[in-house]
């Protein structure tokens, strides 16, 4: 006669995992995916705005020719747009009009200015004219 041990030992191997065994790879299982996840934070965003936020030159592939400084706040701006952080949204659009605003400058020989104020306070006394 067989020792019923053995057989029980090779009959769970033949027949696969039980209950028992199952219900204790999940418990590991989920253990493993909630020491994953802890450290980690998640953005939902409506669908509608995936766009926004994946999407390489929101503003045209020739917007990002003709002003390649600008493609990095272009996406950035696109990517609070899609979280809904309108301010942080409206200081990276500002900074691609500065692009814009230099491009302007540079053919009309105004020259580097540190703020929006000076660029437009030299086009409106020199340009104007």
């Amino acid at each position: 006669m067989r020792a019923p041990a053995r057989g029980l030992v090779g009959a769970s191997a033949i027949l696969g995992p039980n209950k028992l065994d199952v219900d204790r790879e999940v418990a590991i299982l989920k253990k493993r995916i909630d020491d994953e996840l802890k450290n980690r934070e998640f953005f939902a965003f409506d669908a509608n705005h995936t766009d926004y936020f994946d999407r390489k030159n929101l503003f045209g592939e020739e917007v990002a020719t003709a002003f390649p400084l600008a493609i990095v706040n272009v996406e950035e701006a696109g990517k609070c747009l899609a979280l809904d952080r309108a301010t942080a949204c409206v200081f990276h659009l500002m900074r691609v009009m500065e692009s814009g605003l230099r491009a302007t400058a540079k053919p009309l020989h105004i020259p580097y200015a540190p703020s929006w104020e000076s660029y437009l306070g030299t086009c409106t006394g020199g340009c104007g004219r």
